[in-house]
């Protein structure tokens, strides 16, 4: 473990600003922890496969309200970020607001960051916002992040460094375990199912009362074709490239899945008991997304 500090005087103002580097690097990897005049500014994660930092989001609109998410995913051997400091919508691992709670409806300023594991087989930092607690470990030679959220609030989105424009889905798509016998579809334009996917809807609900506009269609409980093993696996890449990245989630929480068709989504969970997620990029598309997620559910039983 090293830290170092660095002192110095900002003439503007006259005030000393104390930036202060603190975190753990192996052979393997390394977690950095920011900060200035005792405030977190970003924390970084990396290793072999992959570099996240978290960091305070500078766009205005609703994303100011989410002062630090993942502003960088970036993937080492496609040289390749899906997420984009600076831009409206670009931001992984977004906790969102509480429907059912307007008056407690972002996470507020992260207060303290540390890292509190540091092995051979794995880094873990523990992330402190006013509302709001999760960890996040990396592993040795594994583009994998495990986002474990101990206090949080109930939705989560995803949104990648990808065009926005309504044609979007064109150039991007869905790679969803069990996506072929499920009833829905997410080609907005697909009507040999049950219905199209609009701008951006529910794909999965098992509280029909939650969306009127669902027309009577019952989701299973459980998940049904889309529930592997306890887990729903949900990814999008780029067609012309194959390069993406995805998200496992434990089935029995989420309450409804919201796709958005420039190929991002909202997981919408039941309670505030702490779960364990997986984020992870890709390079050869819904074969490996797919193949990534049923691997990791087979190595973490429910």
């Amino acid at each position: 473990m090293h830290y170092s500090a660095r002192l110095f005087y900002a003439s503007l103002c006259g005030l000393a600003v104390i930036v202060f580097h603190c975190g753990t690097r192996t052979d393997w990897g390394s977690i950095t922890i920011n900060q200035e005049n005792g405030a977190v500014q970003d924390i970084v994660l990396e290793n072999e496969q992959v570099r996240v930092k978290y960091a305070r989001e500078t766009v205005t609109g609703w994303a100011s309200r989410q002062p630090v998410c993942i502003v960088e995913f970036f993937y080492k051997p496609i040289n390749t970020n899906f997420a984009f400091e600076g831009r409206f919508d670009d931001m992984l691992d977004p906790v969102d607001h509480e429907t059912h709670k307007p008056k407690i409806q972002y996470r507020k300023n992260l207060i303290d960051a540390k890292v509190i594991y540091d092995g051979a087989d794995r880094k873990t930092v523990h992330l402190k916002w006013e509302t709001s607690e999760e960890t996040v470990s990396i592993f040795p030679n594994s583009p994998v992040l495990q986002i474990d959220y101990l206090k949080w609030y109930v939705l989560i989105t995803d949104w990648p460094n990808w065009p926005q424009r309504p044609d979007a889905y064109k150039e991007q798509m869905y790679a969803i375990y069990g996506a072929e016998k499920w009833h829905r579809t997410y080609d907005p334009f697909d009507s040999t199912r049950a219905r199209g996917l609009e701008y951006d809807d529910i794909y999965f609900d098992r509280v029909p009362s939650d969306a009127p506009k669902q027309k009577g269609i019952i989701d299973p409980v459980d998940g049904g074709s889309l529930n592997y093993k306890g887990w729903f696996i949900v990814g999008a890449y780029k067609t012309a490239t194959g390069h993406g990245f995805a998200r496992v989630v434990p089935a029995e929480r989420v309450r409804a899945l919201v796709l958005w068709r420039w190929r991002a989504w909202e997981f919408l969970f039941d309670g505030e008991e702490p779960i364990t997620t997986f984020l992870y990029p890709v390079s050869e598309g819904a074969d490996e997304i797919i193949d990534t997620g049923k691997e990791l559910a087979d190595n973490h039983p429910l």
